[in-house]
């Protein structure tokens, strides 16, 4: 794949992602941010970059019907609905039925991590996690962060990248 057309694809999903969150800002900047850490790890970790791209930009992609349906975006929700909306967004920019498969089993695990283990699951999981550290615990508490970086992180690259955010000042 050229980056011309990995850019296309690129572009492609962002739309998709932005046309289902509307004017969710918020979500939309989370994937975007999963993105950037995603493309990093990639680049010293590799997989397939166009699965982990896809992973990145619509993981997150079942929320809005999790809420509608469950009042609630709790991770199985989440799990549940993101696969399906996922494959839809995907069928139509014309993927590999073998890269929505992949990219729905990540979205199908991304928040318990119990079923999957590929080097994409891999990274995408370790990309939300540097993207959610900074929301959801207090960074003071070292202590705590850097049980949570060694317990959860699946690359060497996230790890690495975490430490360096979250207990030595920065990357």
């Amino acid at each position: 794949m050229t980056n011309t057309d990995m850019t296309r694809l690129t572009e492609q999903l962002a739309r998709a992602l932005a046309e289902t969150f509307g004017d969710d800002e918020r979500r939309i900047a989370h994937a975007h941010r999963v993105l950037e850490f995603a493309r990093m790890i990639h680049g010293r970790e590799g997989g397939d970059e166009r699965v982990v791209v896809a992973a990145a930009l619509l993981h997150d992609v079942g929320i809005k019907a999790a809420e509608e349906l469950h009042g609630s975006s709790a991770g199985p929700h989440q799990e549940r609905y993101g696969p399906p909306l996922a494959r839809e967004i995907m069928e139509n920019l014309e993927m590999m039925p073998d890269e929505i498969d992949h990219v729905c089993d990540i979205i199908a695990d991304h928040h318990s991590g119990k079923r999957m283990d590929t080097p994409e699951f891999r990274i995408l999981w370790d990309a939300d996690w540097l993207v959610n550290i900074p929301d959801e615990f207090d960074l003071t508490d070292t202590e705590k962060i850097a049980q949570i970086v060694e317990r959860v992180f699946k690359t060497a690259t996230g790890r690495e990248t975490a430490e360096g955010l979250f207990l030595k000042g920065g990357v």
